[in-house]
């Protein structure tokens, strides 16, 4: 039976979509005229046309195509003979760390089709290496193939202070990471955010990849490493994302080194990509810390890993949190796996639930696989079934209390039906005398349909109930 919250779902999963379809002519752009070249009439006064992949290349090795530029893509550009380009390394990344592209990119509803690099040595590898304060809108490339150390990206692999909006990716996107540097490895951009002597806000809003991402450390489908002052919104992906260490469906790592005022930020976004790794592997984040958000997501993710696995996830420590999101697929692993987190210490997930099947070794919670530190867990459930050999709870499977800083869990609820466990917490483990508090189990009838109304949650703000079903948030309207 198709139940009700899971037709909201995908109706909001159509609305995401419905801009990013219209990239690829749902939605007709009038480009008469634009394969003049450089001046075609349908660009903006001012604008550089770009026609080919001759033009392309290009942008910051001609003067009249200079790195601070307006271009509009004035029609489909194919790139194959890029793979024979500079002795087979391919493309040449426009821009560079110290030269980024700082001007605009406007696809204009047209697709680049097989842009190929090579550079398996190099840093910042990308279509475009690095850019800063720059603007791309509805940049579309298919069938990419793009192989870089670290900082590697379908679309960008250093994006600071820039705004990219309705871009999308398709392809195959590897980063070697032969370096001590590790930036990150993702589907559109390797790094966004802020680094030394760049403070404005990155914005990627309305894209999407749907691509193979291979790396080692902080490997993402979006996004390899979402850091300071960058924000993801309505963005999506699907496709395999792999790695060995902070792997995640949207962001292989969602934070910060130290702490800010300004912390990463992904919001509104889903992914149903197959996700896997070793440590720290998540639905939509593998690593997340220092005050970075997770807020109104989601991931329908098959999502596996070794240690640190979550429907979410893998692991959040340092103030990390997830707000009014969920997670309904399937997470297993070995160790501290979990519905919506495999392990958290020192952060909070509150008005979110996990319907995701979670198998695991030890230490396997329907919410949290490991819980401890200063860490609050407030309206969440779990109904996924949950198994496991070892500590194997219905909410959490290890909870660590102490008298300074346990957990503390509040309106936390599993069903023990569809859950399959009887057992909230599997184990706690005191070094003191704390309470946390304890997550309450209730059957399928207790727990959905009217009956949920019985549940401290926030029906007026935040949840709804739902005929024959579990709660769900008022945002998936």
């Amino acid at each position: 039976m198709q139940t009700k919250s899971t037709k909201v779902v995908h109706v909001s999963k159509v609305y995401l979509l419905a801009g990013i379809v219209s990239l690829f002519g749902v939605v007709s752009c009038d480009s008469s005229g634009g394969g003049s070249g450089p001046t075609g009439p349908d660009i903006p006064e001012g604008a550089i046309g770009i026609s080919s992949v001759e033009e392309l290349q290009n942008i910051g090795k001609a003067d009249k195509f200079p790195l601070d530029g307006e271009y509009v893509i004035v029609e489909d550009i194919q790139a194959d003979p890029t793979s024979d380009w500079n002795d087979g390394n391919g493309f040449e990344p426009i821009g560079s760390g110290r030269k980024p592209f700082t001007g605009i990119l406007d696809g204009n509803g047209h697709i680049i089709y097989d842009i190929n690099i090579n550079r398996e040595d190099t840093s910042g590898v990308a279509l475009i290496s690095s850019i800063k304060d720059a603007k791309l809108r509805s940049v579309v490339l298919k069938s990419v193939d793009i192989k870089g150390s670290d900082g590697v990206g379908g679309l960008v692999g250093f994006s600071c202070s820039s705004e990219i909006t309705r871009c999308k990716v398709n392809g195959s996107v590897v980063g070697t990471q032969k370096g001590d540097n590790n930036s990150g490895v993702g589907g559109l951009i390797g790094y966004s955010g802020s680094p030394t002597a760049c403070y404005g806000e990155s914005i990627i809003d309305s894209s999407s990849t749907s691509v193979t991402v291979k790396g080692i450390e902080k490997v993402g489908g979006l996004v390899g490493w979402n850091a300071e002052n960058s924000e993801i919104r309505s963005s999506s992906t699907s496709g395999n994302v792999i790695g060995d260490q902070s792997v995640g469906g949207i962001a292989g790592a969602n934070m910060t080194i130290g702490s800010t005022s300004n912390p990463p930020i992904i919001k509104k976004s889903f992914t149903d990509a197959t996700v896997s790794g070793k440590k720290n592997v998540g639905g939509l984040a593998g690593f997340q810390r220092s005050g970075a958000l997770i807020s109104k997501s989601y991931s329908e993710s098959k999502v596996s890993g070794e240690n640190n696995v979550g429907g979410l996830a893998g692991e959040i420590i340092f103030e990390g949190r997830i707000k009014k999101s969920f997670s309904d697929g399937s997470i297993s692993g070995n160790d501290d796996i979990g519905g919506l987190v495999g392990v958290i210490s020192g952060g909070s997930v509150t008005n979110s639930y996990s319907k995701s099947e979670v198998r695991g070794g030890k230490d396997v919670g329907g919410a949290v696989g490991s819980v401890s530190g200063y860490t609050t867990i407030s309206e969440v459930y779990s109904s996924g079934n949950v198994s496991g050999e070892y500590y194997v709870g219905g909410f959490i499977g290890k909870n660590v209390e102490a008298t300074s800083n346990q957990p503390i869990i509040s309106s936390g609820y599993w069903d023990i039906e569809a859950t399959g466990q009887t057992e909230g917490i599997a184990r706690i483990v005191r070094s003191g005398q704390g309470e946390s508090g304890v997550p309450i189990g209730l059957t399928t009838d207790q727990i959905t349909g009217e009956s949920a109304e019985n549940m401290d949650l926030d029906f007026q703000d935040i949840w709804q109930t739902v005929k024959d079903d579990y709660p769900a948030l008022q945002w998936e309207e």
